[in-house]
Formats: structure tokens, C-alpha cells, sequence
């Protein structure tokens, strides 16, 4: 069975790809047309199209992104510092709060 759409990670070389093939495209145009108009008019219809194709890109994967960057905020501090290889002050101490929370009904007491 295949993996939904929003468990796979982003596809980030197509990203990639795409902002690659701007650049060939551009350095193209810049290179071929001698009309300066023509070429300027060229390069801008290049970039707009491509970072359409970025854009398109962004709202494809945005459930993707969104989900691989929730998973690594909930690490643990402990695996976090584990994984950035060594462990801070910081991560060891826990700070407590001295504000109680309400009761479920939502008043304060008096």
C-alpha cells in the first residue's frame, strides 16, 4: 500500500530543480536575444513563470512541510541534545511555572 501524500517528506530537489532551471533559462534569453527589450521582456515572463512553478510547488508539499517541522519541534529536549551531539545547560533544567491554571468551569477563585 502506498504512503498518503502528506506522510512522505517534501520532495525538495524539485524545488531545487526548478530554481536551477530559472537560472539556465535567464543566462539563455541573456545570452541569445541582442533586442534589449525583447531580452528584458523574456527574462521577466522566465521568472514569473517559474516561481509560478514554485508557488505551485509550496501549496503541493505545504502539508508535508508543515508535518516534518511539528515532528522535529516534538522531540524531546534530552533526544534533541543527543542529536545536536552534545548536551547544554539549558536542556537539563526544567522550568516550572508559579501561575496555576483555572478550574475547568473557567472562574478564578475569590
Amino acid at each position: 500500500m502506498e504512503p498518503h501524500l502528506i506522510e512522505r517528506r517534501p520532495s525538495w530537489w524539485l524545488l531545487y530543480s526548478i530554481a536551477a532551471v530559472m537560472v539556465m533559462l535567464v543566462a539563455l534569453v541573456e545570452t541569445s536575444v541582442d533586442n534589449e527589450g525583447a531580452r528584458m521582456t523574456l527574462e521577466i515572463v522566465v521568472v514569473i513563470a517559474i516561481f509560478a512553478l514554485m508557488l505551485r510547488w509550496i501549496r503541493a508539499n505545504r502539508g508535508r512541510i508543515e508535518l516534518s517541522e511539528a515532528a522535529q519541534t516534538r522531540k524531546p529536549a534530552v533526544e534533541t541534545a543527543l542529536g545536536n551531539g552534545h548536551v547544554s545547560r539549558a536542556d537539563t533544567r526544567t522550568v516550572r511555572s508559579s501561575r496555576r491554571r483555572p478550574p475547568l468551569g473557567g472562574r478564578r477563585p475569590a
